[in-house]
């Protein structure tokens, strides 16, 4: 199961709007085998940071509540919806095994990596996974994280299906179709680690459910003003519907955020004086909204929706210059989209980080052409757009932020490859047959149960 790194279109997918990833070819392999023990057991390879659970095999099976076992919630979420949804007979059980060369809280999507890779167990255990097409199962899949309690959008869980090796992906919803995008051949990804975390289920409140909770907060705002629903009326679901029903352009929604969203932040009292309701009546069907409205007073709904226009723009600008074919500025053009989306998401969504600034900032000055964080922000990795032929004195230099302070976070184990590296993209998820010589070559040094 590879994962994805965010090329451009940073919370987006959320407000209906395409986005543009590729998987890497980093993976996370969850290797299983069926038991005739009617429980389900989970194990990881990083036993020292994740527990083992053993679960009793239950379709109304609760999830973890403690901090330190809500990893698992994931892997549970799925079994979950498929039992009560398929109601396959719960005559076996099953041990999982995960191992995963994905830094964990990175940005890289490993929850949507465990997310899709948890799914496709039950379903093969069970007999279901012809059932599903790919789009279906991409839907069943945001579900699936969204009730763990992540507002997520779904280019993590589709680009996870839908990737294919060489490629990039524009992804669009509504309904769900991966265009393929060839990023020019003279053209290197390299990914870099800040080596701070992101862990989206513990700053759900004041980091990433918020930010959906503000751009739900503009959109309802918006709507009303230009005079298209109501003060009470929940006419789009998102901003992509909004814009489509308008059938205007970027450029001209960019000038109706500014014409009628304040650039201060509201607060309930704000947002009542416009749409005569509260802040919670108009979100309640957020995740963990209560979350959100407990550890707020301040939404700052003209910075969202003015970075969602914007970079929503920049995806598919990206997409045609990457379809002109290879000319001699070509990889300027894409990386000053990229550098532009980075300081959208710095000064407009806030959810840079001091270390992704000093790092992407090291990249820009060693050759990269643009450097953005990638995933959620706020910590993580930031991905950098460089000359092919630059990669290895571009990586030299790069070590320069991996100070033996910043280094003495790390396991014993751990090298510096794991943090900076080159890729390209990879394939999305897959099943192996464990007695196949593709399966042998590839996992030799994985040990499943006795």
């Amino acid at each position: 199961m590879c994962i994805r790194d965010s090329i451009i279109g940073e919370h987006i997918d959320y407000c209906g709007y395409a986005v543009l990833p590729a998987a890497l070819e980093q993976d996370m392999i969850i290797a299983f085998k069926e038991s005739s023990e009617l429980f389900i057991e989970v194990h990881n390879m990083m036993e020292e940071v994740y527990k083992h659970f053993k679960f009793p095999l239950e379709k109304d099976m609760k999830f973890v509540e403690q901090k330190e076992g809500k990893w698992v919630n994931y892997f549970l979420a799925a079994f979950r919806h498929i039992a009560k949804e398929k109601s396959p007979e719960l005559n076996k059980g099953y041990k999982v095994l995960i191992s995963s060369t994905v830094p964990i809280d990175a940005g890289l999507s490993s929850s949507a990596a465990f997310s899709v890779s948890s799914t496709l167990v039950p379903l093969t255990v069970y007999g279901l996974r012809e059932k599903y097409t790919r789009t279906e199962m991409v839907g069943n899949v945001i579900n699936y994280e969204r009730s763990v309690g992540v507002a997520c959008g779904g280019m993590d869980q589709t680009i996870s299906i839908f990737a294919e090796q060489g490629t990039a992906k524009l992804i669009e919803f509504n309904p769900i179709k991966a265009h393929t995008v060839k990023i020019p051949s003279k053209a290197a990804l390299v990914i870099a680690n800040s080596l701070t975390t992101v862990p989206k289920l513990q700053t759900a409140g004041t980091r990433y459910n918020l930010r959906v909770v503000e751009c739900r907060l503009g959109l309802r705002i918006l709507a009303f003003k230009l005079g298209l629903a109501g003060p009470k009326e929940k006419k789009f679901a998102t901003f992509y519907e909004m814009q489509k029903s308008l059938g205007y352009t970027f450029e001209k929604m960019l000038e109706l955020v500014k014409a009628h969203l304040k650039t201060d932040p509201y607060t309930n009292d704000d947002v009542k004086a416009v749409l005569g309701c509260t802040i919670l009546e108009v979100v309640n069907d957020i995740q963990n909204h209560d979350i959100v409205l407990s550890s707020n007073t301040e939404y700052y709904l003209y910075d969202r929706a003015y970075h969602v226009f914007g970079e929503a723009q920049r995806v598919y600008q990206f997409r045609d210059i990457c379809e002109k074919g290879e000319y001699p500025n070509q990889l300027e053009d894409l990386g000053k989209l990229m550098n532009e989306s980075h300081f959208s998401c710095k000064r407009l969504y806030n959810c840079s980080s001091p270390e992704l600034e000093v790092l992407t900032e090291l990249c820009r000055k060693s050759g990269a052409y643009g450097s953005r964080l990638t995933g959620a922000g706020w910590g993580g990795c930031c991905i950098s757009l460089v000359p092919f032929e630059k990669v290895e004195p571009f990586l030299k230099a790069i070590e320069a932020f991996y100070t033996p302070e910043r280094r003495s976070t790390w396991a014993p184990t751990d090298t510096l490859s794991q943090y900076l590296f080159a890729t390209k993209p990879g394939n999305g998820a897959a099943v192996f047959d464990p007695s196949s010589a593709q399966f042998l070559q590839i996992f030799t040094q994985i040990t499943l149960f006795d």
